[in-house]
């Protein structure tokens, strides 16, 4: 598995958001969603496997106000998956 992240401006997040419909068969996506959860807020986008080939990858896009506590939860919540033992 495959993942990314762009921070982007309000402007082109809203941008994206109105156009990520028409671009779901144009571009080969699997679906895509707007997290917004405890002071969270993502676009996630998943994109289809062509074959086995191929690991299947997400893309997270995120308005540039909404990093530094986008990045807050990270820390908080989804690092401790990967701590030592």
């Amino acid at each position: 598995i495959f993942g990314a992240r762009v921070i982007l401006p309000s402007e082109s997040v809203a941008e994206i958001m109105q156009r990520l419909d028409d671009w779901k068969t144009q571009y080969n996506l699997k679906n895509w969603y707007l997290r917004d959860v405890d002071g969270y807020i993502g676009i996630h986008v998943y994109f289809k496997n062509a074959s086995n080939f191929y690991y299947p990858w997400e893309l997270q896009i995120w308005d540039e106000k909404d990093a530094a506590e986008n990045i807050r939860n990270h820390i908080a919540y989804k690092r401790q998956f990967v701590q030592a033992t």
